[in-house]
C-alpha cells in the first residue's frame, strides 16, 4: 500500500507569499487545485511540487504557456486552462491534452492545432512522444488541411466524432451525411445555409440541397429553415453552434435503423427519435409526451434513458444500469419497451412496477397504461396504491406513510430509503449501524481528526483501553491544496478482532496509520468521469504524480474521499461502516471488521458473528462450521435411534404381556395395578414413536436443518410431535404416581386388595383413574396448542418472504414496529391480533396471511418439546415452571411412597422370617430383589426429573442459559424412563430379560473357555453333546 511522503513546501520565486493561494481553475465538473499567485495583475501558477512558476494565455482554442513545467510528465500544467478539444488515443495524461514544443517552432501550443501532428508517423514534439503514442497508421484517414489523424476502423461510424470535422461519420450504413468537396468535408449543418463552404470545387450550395427537403426546423436565431436528406440524423459535434436545427426537428424518422432510439407521437404521428436526441438535451423536448427526456442518472458517470434500465444489456461502463436490478420489483408481464437502439425490436421484456400507471407509455402499445390489464393494490385506509400483474397477489408492498407511496419488499433494509419510516422499521427488525463511525474534526487546534475514544470525560474513558498518540495521516500528505492532517487515536495496531466496534472513519485511520495492516484505501487514479455526484470535488494531484479528487468544505481542501470502483465517491465514514454506500460494494469487500452473510446482501460486525441473534436473512451469521447446529439432534442421532427402537421394543413385549396379565385379573388390586402398568407402557410406547420421527425428520434435513430450521418450527409436524412427547411423558409420570400411591394404599388396605374385580364400582374407579390420567396428560400438551390461548402460547411469527423480518418476530419487536410507524400505543401491551393488525396495515391490503406462520408453544426448539425453559421475560413462564413444579412433586410422592412401601415390606418379612426360619432365605432374597427394584425406580426418577427442575431454576434465574440442553433432554434424560420402564414395572418381561441376557453370556463365556476343535473330521464334544451340562 502507498505510503505518500510530506508536504513539499512551496516557494514563490519571484511571487509574495501574501499573494499567493489556492484556487480551482476550469468549470464545471473539470476544475484543479493549483497554486496561484497575483503579480502585476497577472496570474502565475505553480508547477506541480516546484519551485517554477508558468503564465497561461488563454484563447478560445487552449493556452500558450510561457513554461513547460520540467517535472510534470502527465502534463497537469494544462488541466483547467481552457483544453477545446480531447487528445485521441492518449493515455498518459491527466487531462486529455499535452503541451507540445514544436521542433520548428518557438512558441508551446496546446491547441487544435495538435490535432494535426498526432498520429502523422512524425515525433513532432521536442518535449514528449505522446503525439505520436497509441496510433495506428492504417485505418480511416481524416479530412484536414495540414497533417494527419488516421483512426481505427472501429471507431468509423461508431456515432461519436472522432475526426475533428466528424468526416468519420459521413457514410454509415449506406447512408450519406454532409458533403465531399474534392479533399475537404463540409458538415451537415453547413449545407443549404446560404453560403459557399465548397470554395475548392467552387460548387454551389444547391448542389446538396436539390434533393427533396425533409421538413422544417427552427435554427439557434429562432428563424425557420429548410432540412434535407443529407442533414437527417447526422452526427452532432459537442458544439451547440454545430447543430443543424435547434429544435432537434433533423433527428426524427432516422433512415439509418441504427440510429433509432426510440418511437414516440410528435405532432399526433408515430415518429422515431434519434439516439442523438434522447437525453442530449433536456430544455427541448421533441416527443408529444417528452419521452425522450424520460431519462436517470444512476450513478456520477451515467445518464440513460429509463426503458434501458434493467433490459440485459450493459449501457453503463460501471454497469450501474443492470447492477441493481435484483433491488427492483418486475412484473410477470412482458411487452415490447419502446427504446430500441441496439435491440432486439420484437424482444419482449418485463417492466419495473413503478412504471405501471405512471402517466407514461413504456411499452410500444401502451399496454403499462391501460387500467383493466392490472391490479391495484390499496389498503383501504390509505391512499397508497401500486399496480400488479392482474393474477398477482398485492403482498409485497410497504406504504410510506410520509409519502402515500409504496415501496416494494424487495431489499428493503440494505439501503438507506428516502422514507423515514423504513429506515425506523429497519431499525427494529434489524440491528442499528454501529457506533463509534465518524471522528471527531477539531478545527480549534487546526486540522486534526480526533477518536472520540480519546475525548475527556467519564463517558469515554470506558472505552480507551491505551493512551491516545498523535500520528500524521499519510494519505493528506503530498496532495495539492491538502494541509497534513494530524489524528489523534489510542496506540497500537488494529487487528481483525481486536476492536469489533471500530468503524467508518476511526477504522480507516488506525488501519491505513500502520504499514503492515491492510488499508482499504486505493491509490487509483481518477478520470474526468469519476465521482460527479457532488459538485464539491475537485481534481488535484499527488507527490506520485497521481490524480485524486478532494472536496472543498469551509474554504479548505480535505481528501477523506474514497473512491468507488463505479466511480462513485463517498467520505471515509462511509467506508467500512457495513453499509454498501458504493452501490458495487467496494467500499466494504476490502475491510477485514465485518462478516458478510452467505447472500451477499448484508455486512455484519464480528461480535454479530455466531451471537446467538440471526442477522442474515439466509441465517448464515448463525448457520457455519463454527457455530449453529449440525443437524436437529446435533450428534446425538445414535441416542435418538437406540432409545426410539428400545422403547417401542419393549414397551411393545410389556403391552402384550400386561394385556395378557389383564385379563386374567380378579382382584380389583390388581387389575388397578395392571392398568396404571398399561398407562405407563403406552406413554413410553409414545415416547418411542417420537423418538423416531425425530431421527427420521434429522435425517431428511441433514445438515440444511440450520439454515431450513424456521420452516420447521413453525410446521403442524413438529407442533403434533410437540404435544405427542408431552402426553408421553406427563402420561408416564402422572401413571407412575398414581401407581406409587395405589401399592402403598393397598399395602394399607388388606380388604381393597381383595375385591373383586367383577364388582361394577371396582372397574368404575379403574376407569376412571385411567380417564384421569389421560385427560390430565392430554390437557396439558393440548392447551398450549389452543387458537383460544395463542395471546399467551405462540412465542412470535415467522414471516419467510417478507424481507422486512429475520427469524422469529417476538411480541416486543412487533409492538416496537406498531410504535415506530403509526406514531402511537406507547408503554400499551399488544395482543397479537391487534399487534398483526397494525403490522398489516404496513403492507398493502392483499398481503397474505399464509407468508406469516406462527411459532407455536413447541418451537421454542428444533426437538419440539415442551418449553420448560423460560425466563422471567417469557410469558409463558407460570404455566412451565407450574408443570415443572407438578412433575417435580410426583417424583417426591414416587420416591415417598416407595421408600414407604420397602421399609413395610422389610418389617413384613422380618416378622414373618423370625416365625419360619426355613423360609428365611428366600424371603430376604426376594426382600433384596423388591429393594434392588424400588431403588432403580427412585434412581431413575431422580436422574430424570431432580437434574431436568434445577436446569429449569437455573435457566429462569438467568445464570445458566440452558437452551442448548434441549436436544440432550428429549433424546437421552426424558426418554430413559421410557426404556427402563417395562423392565421395572413388569416382572415377566424383566424375568425374561434377565434370564436371556444371562444365557448370553453364558453362551459367550462358554465359546471363549472351550474353543472348537478346528482339526479336520473331528468335532468338539463341548457343542456336540445335547445333554453336556454347561457351568458358568
Amino acid at each position: 500500500m502507498l505510503i505518500w511522503s510530506l508536504v513539499v513546501l512551496y516557494a514563490v520565486g519571484s511571487c509574495q507569499h501574501d499573494d499567493c493561494s489556492f484556487e480551482e481553475v476550469g468549470s464545471g465538473y473539470r476544475k484543479y487545485v493549483k497554486r496561484m499567485c497575483d503579480k502585476d495583475g497577472k496570474k502565475y501558477y505553480q508547477c506541480p511540487f516546484s519551485d517554477e512558476y508558468y503564465h497561461p494565455e488563454l484563447h478560445p482554442y487552449g493556452s500558450d504557456f510561457d513554461l513547460i513545467c520540467a517535472n510534470d510528465s502527465k502534463f497537469y500544467q494544462v488541466c483547467g486552462h481552457g483544453e477545446w478539444y480531447l487528445t485521441p488515443s492518449i493515455g498518459d495524461v491527466h487531462c486529455g491534452s499535452f503541451i507540445c514544443h514544436l521542433k520548428d517552432m518557438k512558441e508551446n501550443i496546446s491547441n487544435e492545432l495538435l490535432l494535426y501532428y498526432n498520429c502523422n508517423n512524425v515525433s513532432n514534439c521536442l518535449n514528449t512522444h505522446l503525439d505520436e503514442k497509441g496510433c495506428t497508421y492504417t485505418g480511416f484517414k481524416c479530412a484536414l488541411q495540414y497533417g494527419s489523424i488516421i483512426l481505427n476502423q472501429s471507431k468509423v461510424c461508431n456515432h461519436e466524432c472522432d475526426c475533428p470535422y466528424c468526416d468519420d461519420e459521413s457514410y454509415c450504413n449506406n447512408v450519406t451525411y454532409g458533403l465531399w468537396c474534392n479533399k475537404e468535408y463540409l458538415q451537415p449543418f453547413q449545407l443549404c445555409d446560404g453560403h459557399y463552404d465548397c470554395v475548392s470545387d467552387k460548387l454551389p450550395t444547391d448542389k446538396a440541397c436539390s434533393d427533396e427537403d425533409v421538413g422544417y426546423c427552427t435554427k439557434d436565431d429562432g428563424e425557420q429553415r429548410k432540412f434535407y436528406a443529407r442533414q437527417t440524423c447526422s452526427t452532432p459535434l459537442k458544439s451547440k453552434a454545430t447543430l443543424t436545427c435547434a429544435d432537434y426537428r433533423d433527428q426524427l424518422n432516422c433512415t439509418d435503423p441504427d440510429r433509432r432510439a426510440l418511437s414516440c407521437p410528435v405532432d399526433g404521428y408515430p415518429t422515431t427519435v434519434s439516439l442523438f436526441k434522447v437525453c442530449k438535451n433536456f430544455s427541448v423536448t421533441v416527443c408529444d409526451d417528452a419521452y425522450d427526456n424520460a431519462c436517470v442518472v444512476l450513478s456520477g458517470s451515467c445518464l440513460v434513458h429509463k426503458a434501458q434500465f434493467c433490459d440485459g444489456i450493459p449501457d453503463c461502463e460501471d454497469g450501474s444500469d443492470e447492477g441493481k436490478c435484483h433491488l427492483v420489483s418486475f412484473t410477470s408481464f412482458k411487452c415490447k419497451r419502446r427504446y430500441i437502439l441496439g435491440r432486439n425490436p420484437n424482444e419482449m421484456l418485463r417492466l419495473p412496477h413503478q412504471w405501471i400507471l405512471d402517466g407514461e407509455r413504456d411499452c410500444e402499445e401502451g399496454d403499462d397504461e391501460i387500467v383493466s390489464n392490472w391490479k391495484v393494490c390499496r389498503y383501504n385506509r390509505s391512499s397508497a396504491t401500486i399496480y400488479l400483474d392482474k393474477e398477482a397477489p398485492c403482498k409485497d408492498g410497504f406504504i410510506c406513510p410520509q409519502s402515500g407511496k409504496v415501496i416494494m419488499l424487495k431489499s428493503i433494509c440494505e439501503y438507506r430509503h428516502s422514507c423515514s419510516s423504513i429506515n425506523t422499521v429497519c431499525r427494529y427488525t434489524r440491528r442499528s449501524l454501529p457506533s463509534f463511525v465518524t471522528a471527531i474534526r477539531s478545527t480549534r487546534q487546526g486540522d486534526i481528526i480526533l477518536s472520540g475514544v480519546c475525548l475527556k470525560g467519564l463517558n469515554a474513558l470506558r472505552y480507551q483501553t491505551t493512551s491516545c498518540y498523535s500520528y500524521v495521516f499519510p494519505y493528506s500528505c503530498g496532495v495539492i491544496g491538502v494541509s497534513p492532517q494530524n489524528v489523534i487515536l489510542s496506540g497500537g495496531e488494529l487487528s481483525k478482532h481486536q476492536h469489533p466496534h471500530v468503524f467508518g472513519e476511526n477504522y480507516v485511520y488506525r488501519k491505513c496509520l500502520f504499514p503492515s495492516l491492510d488499508c482499504p484505501l486505493t491509490a487509483s487514479e481518477s478520470t474526468e468521469k469519476s465521482c460527479k455526484n457532488d459538485p464539491n470535488y475537485v481534481f488535484t494531484i499527488t507527490t506520485d504524480n497521481i490524480l485524486t479528487i478532494v472536496y472543498k468544505q469551509n474554504n479548505v481542501y480535505r481528501n477523506d474521499l474514497f473512491q468507488c470502483k463505479n466511480k462513485y465517491c463517498i467520505k471515509y465514514k462511509d467506508v467500512c461502516n457495513l453499509v454498501n454506500d458504493c452501490g458495487d460494494n467496494s467500499d466494504e469487500e476490502t475491510c477485514e471488521n465485518h462478516f458478510q452473510c452467505r447472500d451477499k446482501t448484508r455486512f455484519l460486525s464480528h461480535d454479530m458473528f455466531c451471537d446467538g441473534r440471526f442477522d442474515c436473512k439466509d441465517l448464515s451469521d448463525e448457520c457455519s462450521a463454527v457455530c449453529g447446529p449440525r443437524s436437529l439432534l446435533d450428534g446425538f442421532e445414535a441416542w435418538a435411534w437406540a432409545f426410539g427402537i428400545l422403547a417401542i421394543l419393549l414397551n411393545t413385549v410389556a403391552l402384550v404381556q400386561v394385556s395378557r396379565d389383564l385379563k386374567k385379573a380378579k382382584s380389583y388390586s390388581y387389575a388397578m395395578t395392571k392398568c396404571l402398568i398399561l398407562c405407563i407402557i403406552i406413554g413410553d410406547f409414545l415416547m418411542g414413536i417420537y423418538l423416531l420421527c425425530i431421527a427420521m425428520k434429522d435425517i431428511s434435513y441433514g445438515e440444511k436443518y440450520c439454515e431450513e430450521q424456521f420452516q420447521w418450527l413453525v410446521s403442524q409436524s413438529c407442533l403434533i410431535l410437540g404435544v405427542i412427547n408431552c402426553i408421553a411423558s406427563q402420561l408416564s409420570l402422572f401413571s407412575m404416581t398414581a401407581l406409587s400411591v395405589h401399592r402403598i394404599n393397598s399395602s394399607h388396605s388388606l380388604s381393597a386388595s381383595r375385591g373383586s374385580i367383577r364388582l361394577l364400582t371396582a372397574k368404575v374407579k379403574i376407569a376412571l383413574v385411567v380417564i384421569a390420567l389421560t385427560i390430565s396428560s392430554v390437557v396439558i400438551a393440548l392447551i398450549p396448542a389452543s387458537e383460544l390461548l395463542e395471546d399467551y402460547f405462540v412465542n412470535g411469527w415467522y414471516y419467510p418472504h417478507n424481507e422486512l423480518f429475520i427469524g422469529n418476530v417476538d411480541r416486543t419487536q412487533h409492538q416496537n414496529l406498531a410504535r415506530a410507524f403509526h406514531g402511537r400505543f406507547r408503554g400499551r401491551y399488544l395482543y397479537w391480533k391487534v399487534a398483526i393488525k397494525l403490522v398489516d396495515m404496513m403492507f398493502t391490503h392483499d398481503y397474505e396471511p399464509q407468508v406469516r406462520r406462527k411459532i407455536h408453544f413447541y418451537g421454542n426448539s428444533g426437538v419440539c418439546v415442551f418449553k420448560y425453559l423460560v425466563n422471567s421475560k417469557d410469558e409463558q413462564r407460570n404455566f412451565s415452571l407450574s408443570i415443572v413444579f407438578v412433575n417435580l412433586t410426583c417424583f417426591f410422592v414416587i420416591s415417598i411412597c416407595y421408600c414407604r412401601i420397602l421399609t413395610m415390606y422389610n418389617k413384613s418379612v422380618e416378622k414373618f422370617t423370625s416365625q419360619n426360619k426355613n423360609a428365611r432365605r428366600s424371603s430376604r432374597n426376594k426382600a433384596r430383589s423388591l429393594q434392588i427394584r424400588i431403588s432403580a425406580m427412585i434412581l431413575t426418577d431422580f436422574f430424570c426429573w431432580v437434574p431436568f427442575s434445577f436446569l429449569c431454576v437455573l435457566h429462569f434465574a438467568e445464570v445458566h442459559d440452558a437452551t442448548a440442553w434441549y436436544v440432550i433432554l428429549s433424546t437421552i434424560v426424558l426418554p430413559i424412563n421410557s426404556v427402563i420402564n417395562p423392565l421395572l414395572y413388569d416382572n415377566n418381561l424383566t424375568n425374561s430379560t434377565i434370564k436371556t441376557f444371562r444365557n448370553s453370556v453364558r453362551t459367550v463365556m462358554q465359546r471363549f473357555r472351550d474353543p472348537p476343535d478346528v482339526t479336520v473330521g473331528k468335532t468338539n464334544t463341548a457343542f456336540a453333546s445335547p445333554n453336556m451340562n454347561t457351568t458358568l
